[in-house]
């Protein structure tokens, strides 16, 4: 073990080594299970997350399917839940698999909270804090539609609210903002805001950045705000038992 690298002795089957850029590494399911078991439970959501997206987007879960209008959304979430679920299983699988060994049963209960909805590592930890602060379960990347098409897509939805999560990237980083200054990002925004309040599909939207999610406390009084119910201690044991 040095300050960089820390070893854990343990058997790795050969499927479970791919070479990438000419460097032998564990594969994604492999490494995500070794995370899951070893990792704080922050960190190992990070990377299950990841890959339960990216393996619902290889899957062409996230693809509109055949063109219609207004767009089936509960199929198309129905095929993400469904790439979602596959993938589960085979982590499930192998955790079933290798009894005996240390870190299981965190690993289980990383795998059964992780969702495929987050975009980013931002809207993991998101919704990690909405758990800890006593947030009913969210809906995720929920699409609203009026006469004109989609009005927009909000990162959470509870109940008849909704939160918005604001990465600094979307207004400091100049190709996530297309060439357009910052003031033009949030004037979209806050058009976009009021086309999906518009729907009628929720009443109030709420914003919060990664300093709300981190300290927990503004978190907590933007939802307050919107009338959500926080009820933390009964949050900690419902949230994993509903993901199973």
């Amino acid at each position: 073990m040095s300050e960089r690298v820390v070893r854990h002795a343990g058997p790795v089957a050969p499927g479970d080594v791919v070479e990438i850029d000419g460097l032998l590494v564990t594969s994604e399911h492999r490494t995500a299970i070794d995370v899951a078991r070893r990792a704080s439970f922050a960190d190992a959501v990070l990377c299950v997350d990841a890959l339960l997206r990216r393996e619902a987007l290889r899957a062409g879960a996230f693809s509109p399917g055949p063109a219609a209008w207004p767009p089936n959304r509960e199929q198309r979430r129905e095929r993400v839940e469904a790439a979602a679920d596959l993938t589960r299983g085979v982590l499930l699988g192998r955790i079933d698999a290798s009894r005996g060994t240390r870190g299981l049963v965190a690993a289980r209960r990383v795998v059964e909270f992780a969702t495929p909805w987050a975009e980013n590592g931002g809207e993991s930890l998101c919704r990690l804090a909405l758990l800890t602060v006593g947030a009913p379960e969210p809906l995720m990347q929920v699409e609203f539609y009026d006469g004109q098409g989609l009005a927009g897509r909000c990162d959470f939805v509870l109940g008849d609210v909704a939160l918005e999560f604001d990465g600094n990237v979307k207004y400091d980083d100049e190709a996530m903002r297309g060439g357009r200054a910052p003031s033009a990002v949030i004037r979209a925004e806050k058009m976009r805001e009021r086309r999906v309040l518009r729907t009628g599909g929720v009443r109030a939207i709420g914003r919060c950045d990664s300093d709300d999610v981190a300290l927990l406390a503004p978190l907590a009084s933007t939802l307050r705000d919107l009338g959500v119910p926080l009820r933390p201690r009964h949050n900690a044991r419902m949230w994993a038992r509903r993901q199973k």
